[in-house]
């Protein structure tokens, strides 16, 4: 590998990757051409999303916009070991930047640019941690794993297995920044919006000003607070199902936006509300389970409430909870190279949706998840040393070219 770690960020970072914004075909190409002539045997997986834009006339149009998976094997077809990162971001604020998203900028003892974290620094620890594992030294396969719309709910990931043309290593080493410290379990993530009106039909459906109420319906007076109650008292049942190892130790809820429509006004009887909400549940819940509690406590809210409706919706599709036992061997080995004990986080990742279908995997990459999805994301350059990149050669020699898990 010609370019070193510092570089070959320095030319992730420059790709804009954004999800539901931006094509990752460029960076996928680079990727798959440096693993290429690092020795790999690189298979892109290719789907489509698209996106509304709307032009100088003010109309919507659809763009489809081109996104890569990307699986690079090296030593067989059937990998038994993954390294697994996304290549996708979330979305920035250039007025809130104090530099350039996607020019790699050192400043102090920091290194600024969009992704940084989450997670570009990784790929580029993975494809130069692979580089150096020879090909005739392994007795047993690996690959590298690069996803897209990791956050957008898992969408690259979820694509590659509904269509079965992946082979999933049994262990998978997911590299989300953890400062180093492995994670063997999280808690899920279920995103949810919850709809309430007047019937599409109903003449009451227009504006009505507030001088004379009598002439239709006020759902955020009539329908909004019994709602709220009934997902307060979801929320209170959730924090009585206790799993210690999380911090805070049980299922979370949280009641994060609630708007009313466009003409919405202080002097207008409102005929519209969205409320939205995010569910973390832990390892072992049901999500379907929750989803359908929360479609019944919202439709007994609004049941006897003449004039007006309620409809939940998933803002994304649900990520599951993730959770490897300790006793697992990669969970153990993570273990002995970081010389820390596995935990609990309650941030998601693709983890869950690969433990879904049978994988193990293990939450353990460089850098915090603290700047991950901020302005001006940054890593400390401690995290470029050479003995980071030497943890993830071992890892792959204990498992692919010794004695193996």
């Amino acid at each position: 590998m010609k370019m070193g770690l510092i570089e070959l960020t320095e030319k992730l970072i420059s790709f804009n990757t954004v999800s539901l914004e931006s094509s990752t075909r460029l960076m996928a190409d680079f990727m798959a051409n440096l693993c290429e002539d690092a020795g790999f045997k690189v298979k892109p997986f290719i789907y489509t999303t698209g996106r509304e834009i709307t032009d100088g006339s003010s109309k919507k149009r659809t763009e489809m916009l081109e996104k890569v998976n990307l699986f690079a094997s090296k030593g067989g077809e059937k990998p038994i070991l993954g390294l697994s990162g996304h290549m996708d971001t979330v979305p920035f604020d250039p007025t809130k930047w104090q530099t350039d998203p996607f020019v790699l900028t050192k400043k102090g003892n920091n290194y600024y640019g969009l992704g940084m974290a989450d997670m570009k620094l990784f790929l580029a620890t993975a494809i130069i941690t692979g580089s150096r594992i020879s090909e005739f030294e392994l007795k047993k396969p690996f690959a590298l794993m690069f996803t897209s719309d990791e956050e957008v709910g898992c969408l690259g990931a979820r694509n590659w297995l509904k269509n079965g043309n992946l082979f999933l290593p049994p262990s998978i080493v997911i590299g989300e920044p953890s400062e180093l410290v492995p994670y063997n379990q999280h808690k899920g993530y279920l995103y949810l919006k919850i709809e309430i009106d007047r019937p599409k039909q109903s003449r009451k459906k227009i504006e009505v000003h507030s001088a004379d109420p009598r002439i239709a319906p006020n759902v955020i007076e009539l329908a909004l607070l019994p709602i709220l109650m009934g997902l307060l008292d979801l929320k209170q049942r959730l924090e009585k199902i206790l799993s210690p190892e999380f911090d805070p130790p049980y299922p979370t809820l949280n009641i994060g936006v609630i708007k009313t429509g466009k003409g919405s006004a202080k002097n207008i009887i409102a005929g519209e509300c969205l409320i939205e909400l995010d569910i973390r549940p832990v390892p072992n819940q049901d999500i379907e389970e929750i989803l359908e509690k929360v479609k019944w406590l919202v439709q007994q809210a609004v049941e006897d409430i003449d004039g007006i409706q309620a409809k939940v919706h998933l803002g994304r599709a649900p990520t599951p909870p993730m959770h490897t036992p300790k006793e697992a061997p990669i969970v153990q080995l993570v273990e002995k190279i970081s010389r820390h004990t596995a935990r609990a986080v309650c941030f998601n990742t693709e983890a869950g949706v690969f433990n879904t279908v049978g994988a193990q995997s293990v939450i353990w990459g460089p850098a915090s998840i603290k700047q991950a999805h901020k302005s001006n994301e940054f890593v400390g350059a401690r995290w470029f040393q050479e003995d980071i990149v030497e943890k993830y050669v071992m890892l792959i020699k204990s498992v692919c070219c010794e004695g193996g898990l």
